[in-house]
């Protein structure tokens, strides 16, 4: 880590394993040359014409044979992803067999780190191989063992448990406490139970973008739960 070295890959263009990619983030464009094309047998395409020469570094300027536009595939399944990049063709030696420049490694939204000698991009699967290792949706969380800890709400002995009386809504606003009740049902926040100490209703609002939420007013259970000793500082006192 932290060399200087070049960092170099290999790629499939147009179905063939090519060796000694050059990652150039410094490079305008991507080249590809022509004893590459000829061992890939594809020297024999017809190139898009272009006119405008290569100009590298000091100044020097090299014309291109043309452009081709080939499919290219990085990493290995199911960590691949497959772009068609437009490659300029020169026909000069080189150290390398292509150059993969700015253009490439945007079509493939790549993140390049020359320190770690690495590179990431996204894929269509998400992470892969290592997919199940993150929690997709709420369901997907298994919460915690009661074993190894267990939350209680503070509240205080003295005060009675309030039930508040059923509060009754529209056909509209009891198809969106459906809908919601059933989410938080299906990602185990909530449970069904028989009997209750507490009662709270549901209060739906709108949102900004026109849209319903559910909320729960829990005014009463609120004030039987005993102050927090260690409140926030006011501002004034964070700001000096």
């Amino acid at each position: 880590m932290g060399q200087n070295d070049p960092m170099v890959i290999r790629m499939d263009i147009a179905n063939y394993q090519v060796h000694k990619v050059l990652i150039d983030s410094g490079s305008s464009v991507d080249i590809i040359f022509t004893n590459v094309l000829r061992k890939m047998e594809l020297s024999e395409l017809k190139l898009k014409p272009v006119q405008t020469p290569l100009v590298g570094f000091g100044g020097s300027e090299v014309v291109p044979e043309g452009l081709i536009d080939l499919p290219v595939s990085i990493g290995e399944e199911p960590q691949r992803k497959t772009c068609i990049v437009r490659f300029f063709v020169v026909d000069s030696p080189f150290a390398y067999n292509v150059v993969f420049g700015r253009p490439g490694l945007n079509k493939f939204r790549t993140v390049v780190s020359t320190y770690h000698l690495k590179m990431k991009f996204p894929i269509k699967y998400g992470v892969g191989k290592n997919k199940d290792m993150f929690a997709w949706s709420p369901s997907d969380f298994k919460g915690i063992d009661p074993k190894v800890i267990v939350h209680h709400l503070n509240i205080d002995p003295q005060i009675k448990p309030v039930k508040q009386k059923k509060k009754m809504f529209g056909v509209e606003r009891n198809r969106i406490i459906e809908e919601e009740v059933n989410k938080l049902l299906q990602a185990g926040f909530v449970r069904e139970i028989q009997y209750t100490t507490w009662l709270s209703n549901v209060v739906i609002v709108t949102k900004a973008a026109r849209k319903w939420r559910m909320c729960t007013y829990f005014t009463d259970l609120n004030k039987a739960c005993p102050k927090d000793p260690y409140p926030l500082p006011r501002i004034d006192l964070l700001v000096d």
